[in-house]
């Protein structure tokens, strides 16, 4: 399937995506991509961040959203997608030559044939202009942590800071309920750790049902949703290059089941998600994000 991505203006799609089914990332209500993290760049002081950051957050945002919107029942196998996507950035040549490892990437990833296009792109994904309402300040952190809330990441936080590392905590927010579990750790990490500085950032991301030229809208959705690591590792990433150069992102995961072994039927071939999953990690460290300062670790 086609899919086209626009960003923040409307271009009508190439020749050959013509039939594609089209996402816009917006500013405004009406897009069917959205996302809070726009917000906290401003929050943390970067106005606007840096290209090469918004380039690979926009990149898993529109991974993410299709892997949502896409049922995998509309294929032969029913599970299998062929997804021929293409997706603005706003440094076309540092990106082109990375095509190759995102696709062997995304297809380990969520187990589908992925065929990844960037087209060129000037404008840019949030308002610079715009006051942030929270400020926040995680210029000391030393790294940045996935924090999901649940017990990995919650013994990921503990172990850095017994390290002795400043630590930045990033989230992934599905629901109000997770949001309160998470800031609930966070107290409990501060009153534990009071000389050293630790920090959570929680964001959002979601989408609608995109549609044709034609106005046809694309029906069914996908609960498997393997792109939602990806999305959250390049959230991560983003914070982590906006503190300064070298600055770590964990992945705190039981090394056991990062193996996927299929204990459940809920760990089962794809059914599982592979973001530990160490070949997963070295194939995404092997893409030539420019510039080679941020790397993955679990």
């Amino acid at each position: 399937m086609n899919i086209w991505i626009n960003k923040v203006t409307n271009e009508v799609p190439f020749q050959d995506y013509a039939d594609s089914f089209i996402f816009s990332i917006t500013h405004e209500t009406k897009g069917t991509i959205f996302s809070s993290l726009k917000d906290t760049w401003l929050d943390i002081g970067q106005r606007p961040i840096s290209e090469i950051y918004e380039d690979l957050f926009i990149i898993s945002l529109s991974v993410f959203a299709v892997d949502k919107r896409l049922s995998r029942w509309r294929t032969k196998d029913k599970w299998t997608r062929k997804i021929r996507i293409s997706i603005p950035v706003l440094q076309l040549d540092k990106w082109e030559e990375t095509k190759p490892n995102w696709n062997s990437t995304l297809s380990f990833l969520t187990g589908d044939i992925w065929d990844i296009n960037f087209r060129q792109s000037v404008a840019r994904y949030g308002d610079s202009s715009k006051p942030s309402r929270y400020p926040v300040d995680i210029s000391k952190s030393t790294a940045v942590s996935l924090f999901s809330g649940g017990l990995d990441s919650f013994c990921g936080a503990i172990e850095l800071l017994n390290k002795g590392e400043s630590v930045c905590l990033l989230g992934h927010n599905e629901y109000p309920k997770l949001r309160e579990k998470q800031e609930s750790l966070l107290n409990l990490l501060r009153n534990n750790y009071p000389a050293q500085f630790v920090e959570f950032i929680g964001f959002t991301a979601n989408s609608r049902a995109p549609k044709n030229q034609e106005d046809t809208v694309l029906k069914g959705t996908e609960n498997t949703s393997r792109g939602r690591s990806l999305l959250f590792l390049c959230a991560a990433i983003s914070l982590a290059g906006s503190i300064g150069s070298h600055i770590p992102v964990y992945i705190p995961e039981n090394g056991f089941i990062g193996l996927n072994i299929p204990l459940t039927n809920s760990r089962k071939g794809t059914c599982s998600t592979r973001t530990t999953h160490p070949y997963f990690i070295r194939s995404f460290n092997e893409i030539d994000l420019p510039p080679k300062a941020v790397q993955i670790e679990s």
